[in-house]
Formats: C-alpha cells, structure tokens, sequence
C-alpha cells in the first residue's frame, strides 16, 4: 500500500495546490469585482453630490432671485406710500394757509380753468365767510366775468366754477387727481432723485 498511499498523497497536494490556485483566482475576480464596483459606486456618489450641488444652487439663486424681486416690490410699494403722503401732505398745507396765499392760489387756479362766458364761484361754507372782500375785482382784473355765489357748497376747499349747468370742479382734490401723474413723478424725482 506505499504506492497507493504515496499516490494519494500526491492527488491531496495537487488537489489542494489546485483549490489554493482556485481560491486565489477567486479572490481576485473578488478583488477586482468589489475594485469596480467601488468605482461604480464613487462615481455615482459624485454624479448625486454634483446634482445635489447644482439643484442646491439652483434653488440658492431662485430664493436669490426671489428675494430680490420682493425688496424692489417692497421699495416700490414704500416709495409709493411716501408719494401718496407727500401729496396728502401738500394738500393739506395748501388747503391751510392764510386766507391772503389761500385765496390768491385759488385767483391762479380761476385764471387758469375760468371760462370766456360770465359765471358765479362757489365756496364752502368757511371759504365764503372769509372770502377777501377785493376778490371781485381781483377776478375782473384778470379779465374774468366771475362773481362770488351767495350759497356755500359741499365740498372740502377750493372752489366750484358756474356757468349755468355746466360746473366745473376746481377742488384742490379734483385738480390734484387730474394731474395725479404729473405730480406722482415729480414728488418721485424730489424725494428720489
């Protein structure tokens, strides 16, 4: 049995020669399976972490963009209020000065809106009662036919020009309305240059 036995000896050695072989060339392709996929893997990983970079970015400079767009709405809807305010302002101080620059700004206005034709003006009530007594001629001097109505009318100051049923509304609102534009832009320009 020394022969049997040698040669058996000799099957174990290459067999097991054989599996080492096996298991090395195994652990290899493992080795060089797990080294791909781990490539596979990282570039994947940077693939996501660019994109979850840029969508980051990308809503970075939307909330930017955003942003922006609400601080100049803001800015406008400010500038605004103050042009508004300004205006109520002038308004105001002009509807509250003396009687003497009150009642030559509303001469200026006459001449301005007055008609060719004969007419009354009309006041509110706390207008009239301090309604300069040389009005009249004031009026003439400037070439118009306009007398001062005997009755007060509603409204909050300025004067209401007559000529028969035509009326024209020469208020300090209404002629503030009428060139709201022109004095929006200029009230702009004075406070904001």
């Amino acid at each position: 049995m020394g022969g049997l036995e040698e040669i058996i000896k000799q099957i174990n050695i290459e067999a097991s020669q054989e599996a080492d072989d096996i298991l090395k060339s195994a652990k290899r392709d493992c080795d060089k399976l797990k080294a791909d996929n781990k490539k596979e893997v990282d570039a994947l990983i940077e693939t996501k972490n660019n994109q979850s970079k840029a969508d980051a970015n990308l809503a970075l400079e939307k909330m930017k963009s955003g942003a922006e767009v609400k601080k100049k709405q803001d800015v406008l809807r400010i500038k605004q209020k103050l042009i508004v305010e300004t205006i109520e302002k002038a308004h105001a101080k002009m509807a509250s000065q003396d009687a003497d620059k009150y009642f030559d700004m509303l001469l200026e206005i006459a001449k301005n809106n007055a008609h060719k034709e004969a007419g009354e003006i009309a006041f509110n009530a706390k207008d009239l009662a301090r309604v300069p007594a040389d009005f009249e001629k004031k009026l003439a001097a400037l070439g118009l036919e306009l007398k001062v109505a005997k009755e007060a009318v509603n409204i909050e100051d300025g004067m209401i020009l007559c000529y028969g049923d035509i009326e024209e509304n020469c208020t300090i609102q209404a002629l503030i309305n009428e060139k709201k534009e022109i004095l929006q832009d200029k009230v702009n320009k004075y406070i904001f240059g």
